[in-house]
């Protein structure tokens, strides 16, 4: 008895001498208090919808008042079932391991408390060494003395892992179930609680039978405890195991935006940081446009592709593959689906028809595998492939479109009715901005961020055609050009002596003769604007297009220049086109509007450049607080690039191509709302060869430019395929859908703006029996001072006319179907 006090005092002694000793030497566990955990990056739409979540851990964290109390229970029941009667070591568990030790001879895991686990978690390694238990234990008291019981479970609960890159509860919640930790029932709790046991092997991913057993004994401990009773324990066991891995719930499919925002961040704070400081990325785009934007490309690029034909499967699976349903099912399994379009394999053909199984998955759903007929309508497109776009016969039997075994794309339309599909070859580019401030509302940089990671948006640099000549034009209207300027459509031959070449460009119509700026700039007459650019000069134009953001570096100091052969990006180009909408001021286009850190704490705002005649004096610069300064603008006015008159007419030719113009057949003919609107505008854009197809254009104070074309530069879209029937659909449905409940918001017209009629041939004055003639406006100083050579000519100031009303005349200009109507513009509704 004696021998045994003497042992119990002198171990005692020696603890309290290495406590004492290495006390001074501990952690501060005050930063408990206030502990940083590493959490990924998030990425929302300024609307709070979830775009992307990156870092090297998942984790969300939460608080103690958001874990269900069972959860504790099954944590506490089953790790430290006197956790709330300790002071951080429980002597009843050390004494069983050291029991355990003297017995075997060997050091064996247990007798940790959870306070012990999450001194370990925050600051020791997890080397099994008696210097870091005494450690453990030391830091265990005094995490103890600092903390109360539920600050120590909510520190655990967050730090703990639970495999799968998932740390802390609420990601773990999320990973195996997609759902917060308060939506779980209490099978799933005590699944969750079982997992740190053994995070890779006892996760329901893993190893569903170990997370099984894992999860009843976890039950079991909770029935031992009397934390729930028989019934309920009997009947959970029962439950079966339905984890399994879902992604960050993703609320917008933004994925090339997200890419921007992730290495903007990383470029300002560092890879560590970006990844671990729980940074939280509000970008400008807002959901229900890139929503749009997003279906918009898709579509338009699915059908650019069925005009062109049927390429055939994908693969083909073998006889013996076929026959069985296990093996097309893991065909279909090992397949993504891209872009919407899901794997299917053709199971059997007749005439009309083809029945396919067809891999389909809704939002985090488990992949199901379903059974469908493909009709006659969903596969009679499918004529022979002719990349040249030229015509070919239609199949007659479906039996010459599919075999059984093939293996191809279906999607879902807005029928909800399965159609055969394949993946396009050819990709698109599409982004939208407000044109006040350059704020993206909407980006896609390609069919799907899988299939390609280049953002053609901000990556391709492709000529853009005829969409560089409305800068062009208001280049030449800043010369003293105006809109009734005539310039004459006949041939050019360009020699060039030092590369011994002749050039002789050619327009998509017959040569017209002498015709208006408007008439050219809305039918897209190459040779007239060879010709501005060879009058105004092309080192002036290209100082000039250096104003709208342009670099000089992509502008060719040739005359071919005024066929768009610069080099530009999408982003660049709607930029550009954003001047013409907002009333001439320079925005340049931005995608981040705020950072803020775990805690909602602002460390970065936007403060773009407006366009804004009203704004004055510029507030202070935003800096981006505890990190190197981000380098923005200060908010002030954007500077004005063109003269409020010339911006004017130049919205109003731009409005014509719309209602008038290589635009105007096809809004027509799907009776497009646009063309009513007299905020919207626009240019088709095709590139030599039809090698690239674009539509830039405005409306509602947003600006859009969609791009479609190969990444291979040097290969054609086909024939036919030019802007106004490869782009302009895309840009036609944003439009559309996004102006739909809009005011229409035409841009103020300037002091010094004159209405007169004149002859259309001309470009002079008209008399006022001039039957042809139309309204055309001017800036004072450049109204015409001279008349038609036509009898009956008085001057046009004395008459008495509502412009407004005399500028859109109704009549009907046959011509326009396609895009050809005659000189005289009887249909000239044109200016607003």
């Amino acid at each position: 008895m004696y021998i045994t006090f003497l042992v119990i005092l002198i171990a005692y002694m020696g603890f309290l001498a290495a406590y004492m000793y290495a006390w001074p030497t501990l952690p501060d566990v005050d930063s408990l208090k206030q502990v940083q955990l590493q959490t990924p990056m998030r990425i929302y739409t300024i609307d709070g919808k979830l775009i992307s979540e990156i870092g090297d851990k998942h984790r969300i964290p939460i608080h103690i008042e958001q874990i269900p109390e069972a959860l504790n229970q099954a944590l506490i029941a089953t790790e430290d079932k006197r956790f709330y009667e300790h002071g951080g070591v429980d002597l009843l568990g050390l004494a069983r391991v050291s029991l355990k030790l003297l017995l075997s001879g060997r050091k064996q895991g247990g007798g940790s408390t959870l306070t012990m686990q999450v001194a370990r978690n925050f600051f020791l390694s997890f080397e099994q060494t008696f210097s870091r238990k005494f450690v453990e234990i030391f830091l265990s008291l005094k995490i103890e003395g600092a903390l109360d019981k539920r600050k120590i479970l909510e520190l655990y609960w967050n730090k703990i892992n639970f495999g799968n890159r998932a740390y802390g509860v609420g990601a773990a919640a999320q990973i195996y179930y997609g759902k917060t930790v308060e939506q779980l029932n209490l099978a799933q709790l005590a699944l969750i609680a079982g997992i740190p046991k053994g995070p890779s092997t006892h996760n329901p991913v893993s190893n569903p039978t170990k997370a099984f057993n894992r999860r009843n004994h976890v039950l079991w401990r909770m029935y031992a405890e009397n934390f729930i009773d028989k019934e309920t324990y009997e009947k959970t066991i029962q439950e079966p195991i339905t984890g399994r891995l879902h992604g960050a719930k993703t609320e917008v499919m933004a994925p090339y935006v997200a890419e921007m925002a992730r290495q903007a961040l990383i470029k300002q704070v560092g890879q560590y940081k970006a990844y671990n400081d729980g940074l939280k990325i509000y970008t400008t785009l807002r959901s229900d446009d890139q929503a749009i934007a997003r279906t918009a490309l898709r579509d338009g690029l699915i059908d650019y592709d069925r005009r062109h034909g049927y390429r055939g499967p994908e693969q083909k699976l073998s006889t013996e593959q076929m026959q069985s349903n296990e093996t097309i099912q893991t065909v279909l399994q090992d397949t993504p689906e891209f872009g919407g379009l899901w794997p299917a394999v053709v199971l059997s053909v007749d005439q009309q028809n083809a029945e396919v199984l067809i891999k389909h998955q809704i939002g985090s759903q488990k992949p199901q595998f379903v059974q469908q007929t493909l009709s006659w309508e969903a596969i009679n497109w499918a004529k022979k492939f002719n990349p040249a776009g030229r015509w070919t016969a239609p199949p007659k039997d479906a039996r010459q479109i599919l075999q059984a075994g093939d293996q191809v794309r279906v999607f879902l339309d807005e029928k909800n009715s399965w159609q055969l599909a394949q993946l396009p070859e050819a990709n698109a580019a599409f982004v939208a901005i407000n044109t006040d401030d350059g704020a993206v509302r909407a980006l896609e940089g390609g069919f799907d961020f899988s299939l390609s990671k280049f953002n053609r948006v901000i990556q391709a640099r492709r000529q853009p055609g005829s969409n560089i000549k409305p800068f062009i034009y208001s280049a030449a209207l800043d010369k003293g050009f105006t809109a009734a300027s005539i310039i004459n459509d006949s041939p050019i031959v360009v020699v060039d002596d030092s590369a011994e070449t002749i050039w002789r460009p050619k327009n998509d119509s017959n040569f017209l003769g002498p015709i208006r700026l408007r008439y050219a700039l809305k039918k897209s007459i190459n040779l007239v604007s060879i010709r501005i650019l060879r009058k105004i000069g092309v080192n002036y134009a290209i100082d000039y297009l250096m104003k709208f953001g342009f670099p000089e570096a992509n502008l060719p100091q040739v005359d071919s220049l005024a066929l768009g052969t610069a080099q530009l990006t999408p982003l660049e180009v709607v930029g550009g086109y954003a001047a013409f909408a907002n009333g001439g001021f320079h925005i340049e286009p931005y995608f981040i509007d705020h950072i803020e850190d775990m805690n909602g704490n602002y460390l970065f705002q936007a403060t773009p450049k407006t366009a804004c005649s009203e704004c004055e004096s510029p507030p202070p610069a935003s800096k981006l607080i505890g990190y190197p300064p981000q380098p923005v603008a200060l908010t002030q006015q954007a500077t004005r690039i063109v003269e409020p008159r010339n911006n004017y007419i130049m919205n109003s030719m731009l409005h014509s191509v719309i209602t008038s113009g290589t635009a105007a057949t096809r809004l027509r003919d799907t009776r497009s709302p646009l063309q009513s609107r007299l905020d919207v505008g626009g240019k088709t854009g095709t590139t030599n060869d039809n090698k690239d197809a674009w539509f830039s254009g405005f409306g509602g104070r947003i600006a859009t430019t969609v791009w479609v074309g190969f990444d291979d530069a040097n290969r054609s879209l086909g024939a036919n395929e030019f802007g106004g029937r490869a782009a302009l659909p895309i840009w036609q449905y944003y439009m559309e859908s996004i102006l739909k409940n809009r005011p229409d918001n035409p841009l103020p017209q300037p002091p010094g703006i004159t209405t007169v009629r004149i002859d259309p041939e001309t470009g002079k004055l008209a008399s006022p029996d001039d039957k042809k003639a139309i309204f055309e406006i001017f800036r004072n100083e450049f109204v015409p001072k001279t008349y038609s050579d036509k009898p009956n000519n008085i001057d046009p100031f004395s008459q008495k006319v509502n412009p407004q009303n005399s500028l859109e005349d109704k009549g009907e200009n046959k011509d326009d179907k396609d895009d050809k109507d005659d000189k005289d513009d009887k249909d000239d509704k044109d200016i607003f």
